[in-house]
């Protein structure tokens, strides 16, 4: 990475694996992710999302069994590619290794950090309304959080706007585990019990879309907030987030290298990656403009006829629109046509 003298951080926060989530969990209310060590080795990250994802029983699992291990990250990986981990990751922040002792971590380096640092001074001119995801999803406030937590599966999203006639305030996961924080158990029951309107939080963030994209970051970094919802002339017209912003760092950037439109990565090894890439080209070539396509993949332990359940979630980003889907299919190859068919039916909708 270039000027990573600017960017790196050497205090950070470490978690050992054999604590409790009842311990670490008010250490992620702070710092959204913490690194994983076990007697001095290093083994990944745990992120707030990580907890609220998997339902479990809060005061008693052990972090090690919520371990994510982004790619790994030096100090000579270039820009586009730290932008694609942060992207793929979802991480507040990414651990730094050396180059020379592979495990050892050197420091992290906050998303925050990298958009103000090195993304933002390659996207000067840009407005808001450049980024602005306008296919919006929205939720009522007296919803309830199991509706919300299956359209963050679904959509492959974190966070929903709340609507009823206007704007209520904005969910997030977050939100959601704050609300839990002192639950024994997260469970469908509770979660068909609790309303969006009881976690939610009503003092949004907004930004007009004729703005100077230069102008998220001070409501990023003063606000504390991951999102900022966009309007046109007082009206919800979309929102914009921090992987918004990297999507069409990497989107500029590949375009400047004529580099493959298409990126997949997996939290699993064996995948042959040119059957999917042809699946996925049907979405590159898709409207009138070229689109940038990024799948991910994760596979579960559940198993039918030999193949896996495999969760695919695919982001399309063009020039001015952004679309996603979150689906589980029975392998790869079956996952991928059902996220693609998906994501034709959302992109017919919208003339780009």
């Amino acid at each position: 990475m270039e000027n990573w003298e600017s960017v790196i951080v050497k205090d950070f926060p470490i978690i050992e694996s054999t604590e409790t989530l009842s311990k670490v969990l008010p250490k992620l209310k702070t710092e959204k992710q913490g690194i994983v060590f076990d007697k001095g080795k290093y083994l990944g990250i745990v992120t707030r999302k990580n907890a609220i994802k998997d339902g479990i029983n809060l005061p008693e699992e052990k972090v090690s069994n919520l371990v994510y291990k982004p790619p790994m990250i030096y100090l000579d990986t270039p820009d586009l590619d730290f932008a694609r981990c942060f992207i793929e990751s979802g991480a507040h922040f990414l651990p730094v290794f050396d180059s020379k002792e592979k495990n050892k971590v050197i420091g992290v380096v906050y998303r925050l950090d990298f958009l103000k640092q090195i993304v933002m001074p390659y996207l000067k001119g840009y407005k808001v309304s450049d980024f602005a995801n306008t296919k919006i999803r929205t939720i009522g406030p007296n919803d309830t959080l199991a509706k919300a937590l299956s359209s963050f599966q679904e959509l492959g999203i974190s966070k929903l706007i709340v609507f009823d006639k206007k704007l209520k305030g904005v969910v997030s996961l977050s939100n959601i585990l704050t609300y839990f924080l002192h639950a024994t158990q997260i469970t469908k029951s509770n979660l068909q019990g609790a309303l969006v309107r009881q976690v939610m939080k009503e003092d949004v963030i907004t930004i007009d879309k004729s703005e100077n994209i230069s102008k998220l970051i001070p409501l990023f970094v003063d606000k504390n907030v991951s999102s900022v919802i966009v309007l046109d002339n007082g009206e919800l017209y979309g929102i914009i987030t921090k992987t918004d912003i990297l999507e069409q760092f990497v989107y500029a950037m590949e375009l400047d290298v004529k580099d493959s439109s298409i990126q997949i990565s997996a939290k699993f090894t064996g995948l042959y990656r040119p059957d999917i890439e042809k699946k996925l080209q049907q979405l590159e070539k898709f409207g009138d403009t070229k689109n940038k396509v990024f799948a991910y993949y994760k596979m579960g332990k559940e198993k039918f006829r030999g193949l896996p359940l495999v969760n695919c979630r695919v982001r399309v980003v063009s020039p001015r629109k952004h679309f996603n889907v979150s689906v589980e299919g029975w392998g790869v190859e079956h996952a991928t046509e059902l996220a693609v068919q998906k994501l034709k039916r959302q992109m017919g909708d919208v003339r780009f």
